[in-house]
């Protein structure tokens, strides 16, 4: 099976004097079939206010919404699940598991109203771990939620937050998981059986001298509005990249 990961916004290991940032990594699978014919599968769709600038990236490769068929959500939190109603021709994937276990009055990060209103949608298809999709095996990662889903083929693993970054996989340095004990067993799984993995916030994960390292750069820009266009790092986005 041929296939691209494309990584239309990589994930970011970061938090402010505000809270975390969210910023999530969104993966464009294109999954080539026979005659020319490719089909398009979102694996998460980012936050809210990644709305727009989800449908530039995509514009920029020539999609529109409508040109997703797939939109696969990992799990159930806000930076992650938000943008699914941006795709009402795809087919909207999500865990059993996950559906039934996310509550918004247990996990705060659990957006209010979108499970009732995804549970509605006249295109979902509820799945389970061992199901395929398009030659991608659907594995249970649990830990971060209960529920949490990604994608493997073969050696290469889509996650999401099942590993946040870098450091929960080399270090056991785990932020907001709902079962530690589980999470630590997902993060050996993936240890076993893991050569490339895409994370949830941080850039593809490959290894480099015996640990998980990014494969490449990662650094995000911050915009000050109104005050001249100065952009700038922190100290955070010079220790991550």
């Amino acid at each position: 099976m041929k296939y691209e990961i494309i990584s239309l916004f990589t994930g970011f290991p970061g938090r402010s004097g505000r809270g975390f940032l969210g910023w999530s990594s969104i993966y464009l699978i294109k999954i080539f079939k026979e005659k020319n014919k490719s089909i398009n599968l979102l694996f998460d769709t980012g936050g809210y206010n990644e709305r727009n600038e989800l449908k530039k990236r995509l514009s920029d490769l020539n999609l529109s919404p409508d040109d997703i068929d797939i939109v696969f959500i990992s799990h159930l939190h806000f930076d992650h699940c938000i943008n699914w109603t941006l795709f009402p021709s795809a087919e909207i994937l999500i865990g059993e598991v996950e559906l039934a276990n996310s509550d918004p009055c247990i996990d705060i990060n659990v957006p209010d109203f979108h499970k009732e209103e995804l549970m509605k949608y006249k295109n979902l298809h509820v799945v389970r771990e061992g199901e395929y999709i398009h030659g991608f095996e659907i594995v249970m990662l649990p830990g971060h939620t209960k529920g949490l889903l990604g994608l493997r083929n073969e050696d290469v693993f889509i996650v999401s937050d099942a590993v946040k970054n870098r450091s929960e996989i080399n270090e056991l340095k785990l932020m907001n998981v709902l079962d530690e004990k589980r999470a630590i067993e997902t993060i050996k799984y993936l240890n076993e059986n893991a050569q490339v993995i895409y994370p949830g916030h941080d850039g593809k994960l490959v290894i480099k001298n015996g640990k998980w390292d990014i494969s490449n750069n990662l650094s995000e820009s911050i915009f000050v509005a109104e005050v001249g266009e100065s952009d700038f790092e922190t100290s955070l986005l010079n220790k991550r990249g």
